[in-house]
C-alpha cells in the first residue's frame, strides 16, 4: 500500500523512475506589444523531473530572429536551469509566432517545445514591402514596364530615424539616395530602387534590397523583398500543313 502511495505521488509531481526527463515549466508565453527595433528576453525554466542525470544536446529556435542563451547542459535529478530566450523583432511586422526547441536525452520524449508569440507594433515602416521588375511587350519586343520604383519609409515613432545606407543584394539594381538621412517624428522618405534596363534574367531571381536605420543607439532594419521576373516566353511559329509550306508538291503536278 505505501509502495502504491509513493508511485503515485512521484507520478503525480512529474517524477520518473525509468530515467532522465525533461520537465518544462510552461509550454507556451507571451511577449505581448513590442515595437521593432529593441529585442525583448525572457526565462524559461526546465527541471530534470526523473532518476538519471538529464543531458541538454542542443536548445535551438525555430528561426534565426530566436536565440536561447546562457542554459545548463547536464541536470542531475531534481536539478533545475533556465534559458535566457531572446526575439528580435527587426525587419518583422504583426502577430508572430515562434517557438524554442529542447533537444535532450529524455527517455520520453527527445523533442519538447515552447511556444511564444509577439504582437510587434512598428515604429518605423516601409512601403511597400515587396518589388516586382517584370517585363511587357514594347514594339516588336519587350521591355521592363517601369526600371524605377519607389520606397517610402515612414517614422511614426516620437523620436528621430537615422538612415544609416541602403543596399540591395542585386549588383543590376542600384538605390538613389536622398541627400537628407534623418527622418523627424511623423515624416518620410523616399528611395529609388532602379534595374539596369539592358539585363535581361534568365530565370525568376528573389533577391532583397536592406534598409538599415538607427533609433536612439539601437540599429534595426526593414527588408524590401525584390523579384526579376524573365520575359514572357514567346510561342514558335505554328507549323503549317499546306503544301506550298513544307516544300512539297501539289498532288498531281509532277511531270506526266
Amino acid at each position: 500500500m505505501i509502495g502504491r502511495l509513493i508511485a503515485f505521488l512521484l507520478v503525480g509531481f512529474g517524477m520518473s523512475c525509468s530515467g532522465q526527463v525533461l520537465s518544462l515549466a510552461v509550454e507556451s508565453f507571451e511577449f505581448g506589444n513590442i515595437d521593432n527595433v529593441k529585442p525583448v528576453t525572457r526565462e524559461v525554466e526546465y527541471t530534470n523531473t526523473g532518476d538519471k542525470d538529464l543531458i541538454l544536446e542542443k536548445v535551438k529556435g525555430s528561426c534565426g530572429c530566436t536565440t536561447p542563451t546562457n542554459y545548463k547542459k547536464i541536470l542531475t535529478p531534481g536539478e533545475t536551469g533556465s534559458v535566457e530566450v531572446t526575439f528580435n523583432p527587426q525587419g518583422r511586422s504583426g502577430f508572430q509566432t515562434k517557438s524554442v526547441n529542447f533537444f535532450s536525452n529524455d527517455v520520453e520524449k527527445k523533442l519538447r517545445s515552447v511556444k511564444f508569440t509577439a504582437q510587434i507594433v512598428p515604429i518605423w515602416e516601409i512601403t511597400p514591402k515587396r518589388l516586382e521588375f517584370s517585363f511587357t511587350a514594347a514594339g516588336n519586343g519587350v521591355a521592363y514596364a517601369a526600371t524605377e520604383q519607389t520606397v517610402t519609409i515612414n517614422n511614426t515613432a516620437e523620436r528621430p530615424i537615422s538612415i544609416q545606407n541602403i543596399r540591395s543584394d542585386h549588383e543590376q539594381i542600384s538605390i538613389g539616395m536622398p541627400d537628407a538621412k534623418e527622418i523627424q517624428p511623423g515624416e518620410s522618405m523616399e528611395f529609388t530602387a532602379r534595374i539596369s534596363p539592358d539585363y535581361v534574367p534568365p530565370r525568376g531571381i528573389y533577391t532583397r534590397i536592406r534598409v538599415n536605420a538607427k533609433v536612439d543607439d539601437e540599429n534595426t532594419f526593414h527588408v524590401v523583398r525584390t523579384s526579376i521576373l524573365p520575359p514572357p516566353a514567346t510561342s514558335p511559329p505554328a507549323k503549317s500543313n499546306s503544301p506550298a509550306s513544307s516544300g512539297a508538291k501539289p498532288e498531281g503536278s509532277g511531270s506526266r
